[in-house]
Order: structure tokens, then C-alpha cells, then sequence
């Protein structure tokens, strides 16, 4: 998986589990300082195994023995420096061998609190709108539970998989959505362009669940929740999926 479309799927991830208790934020923040963590070994990678590259030097001695000597505890370089001065790399690319994908930069990437529109202001333009995988309907509730509900309650909408043998749900979900109750009927619309997943595939029986979550965490469900689930095959354009059980 490139790591632009990781980057879609982890933003698309924080904008379905937020707002969420701390403890399942740290969860989604760890596939952020996953993704940091392989780009920044790519680069090593890249100088360690590119033609004429030197061992690694000790700290605040530069590779190839020149260039001035590092005091030990001296300041880093400035932001935008040259991350390879000093090393002689013999007119070889430290980078020689290792996948920029497309360009990008190898030693770090891209603000995510940038653009001032939510974390996906930096991100790659989601795939085309492919109409084969549209699922979109309404939202309702059962009038056993419509006392229960109100405008502002959130629901959270997942699409799965469903397997053939068993008829049982598969995990992780293919789609997913997060939807603030304005009034019921409730629109929704799951696509392509919502994967949670880059590259799978909405196609044969899927099922559609819909949880009004009463802690707004979408790692959880608990007493108190309450849920609907329909099964269909895409493309669907007038899909009613009823909220009808009360999580005990």
C-alpha cells in the first residue's frame, strides 16, 4: 500500500472515530507515528544500501571523515536544512533503491493538521465515484425505540462484507461513515470514495449497519446502544435501513 492512500484511509479512520475517549484516539494516533516511523526507515534504508554509501558514524562525527566536527549535545540543524550535509556520499543518491512514491518526501510526511480543513486538507483526492458500489437509502427508527432518539444523537455507519457459507458479518468493514442525526428519515450514502480499506472492493452481498452509539466511541458498543442491519447488494439507490434493537 502506497503511502498517500495509507494516509486516506488513517484520516478517513480519525474523522469516523471522532470525537472518541482518549484512550481510543491514541489508537488511531499510533497508525499516524506508524507511517512516520516507515517513511523515516525507508530513508536509512536508502543511504545504508546506496552505491558508495559509508557506515554510519558515530554522533558528531561526520561519515567519510570530513567536514567539521559536531560537539556532542550541539543543536540540531535548522528546519530545511540539507539532511545529508556532511556525508560524502561520492556523487551517489542516498536514496537509491527506495520508492519516494511519486516524489514525496522521504523524511517526513505532510502536515495532517494542515490546510485548515480537517485532517484530510493535505491528503490525496479520493478515487473516482465508481456508481457499481453505491449503497444509499434512509435511516430510520422502529416507533418501539423513536422515544429514545433525538436530533444530534450520532450514528455510525459501517458496510460489510458478508460471508456466503456463514452469513455472518466480516470484519474490518469495507466502507464507513459517521452522521449526525439532523431528522429522521435519515439520508446516508456509502461508496468507493468512503473505503476504510484502499483498494477493496464493494461487490456481492454486503450488509449495512447503523449504531446510534450513546458514548459517541465508535470502538464500542455497549448497553444502550441502538442498532439496525440490513443486507443487500450493490448498487442500491432507495435502501431503508431500519434501527430496530436495543443493545443490552
Amino acid at each position: 500500500m502506497r503511502a498517500g492512500e495509507l494516509r486516506v484511509a488513517v484520516a478517513r479512520g480519525l474523522r469516523y472515530f471522532a470525537p472518541m475517549r482518549k484512550t481510543s484516539f491514541l489508537v488511531a494516533a499510533l497508525a499516524f507515528s506508524t507511517l512516520s516511523a516507515v517513511s523515516s526507515s525507508a530513508c536509512d534504508k536508502g543511504a545504508r544500501s546506496g552505491p558508495g554509501a559509508q557506515s554510519q558514524a558515530p554522533q558528531g562525527i561526520p561519515a567519510g571523515g570530513s567536514g567539521a566536527v559536531n560537539a556532542p549535545g550541539a543543536p540540531a540543524a535548522p528546519s530545511g536544512a540539507d539532511p545529508h550535509a556532511g556525508i560524502d556520499m561520492n556523487g551517489a543518491d542516498p536514496h537509491a533503491g527506495v520508492d519516494m512514491g511519486g516524489g514525496a518526501n522521504p523524511h517526513g510526511m505532510a502536515n495532517p493538521h494542515g490546510g485548515g480543513g480537517g485532517m484530510e486538507g493535505n491528503m490525496p483526492t479520493p478515487e473516482a465515484l465508481d456508481p457499481a458500489t453505491v449503497i444509499k437509502g434512509t435511516i430510520d427508527v422502529s416507533p418501539a425505540l423513536a422515544g429514545k432518539v433525538k436530533p444530534g444523537d450520532v450514528i455510525f455507519l459501517s458496510l460489510k462484507t458478508v460471508d456466503p457459507t456463514t452469513g455472518e458479518l466480516r470484519r474490518p468493514p469495507l466502507a464507513v461513515d459517521r452522521i449526525e442525526i439532523q431528522k429522521l428519515p435519515q439520508a446516508f450514502e456509502l461508496s468507493n470514495q468512503k473505503l476504510m480499506i484502499p483498494g477493496a472492493k464493494i461487490e456481492g452481498q454486503v450488509a449495512v449497519s447503523a449504531r446510534i452509539d450513546r458514548d459517541v466511541d465508535a470502538m464500542t458498543r455497549a448497553a444502550g446502544d441502538l442498532e439496525g442491519i440490513v443486507k443487500t447488494k450493490p448498487p442500491q439507490k432507495d435502501l431503508k435501513v431500519i434501527i430496530d434493537t436495543e443493545v443490552q
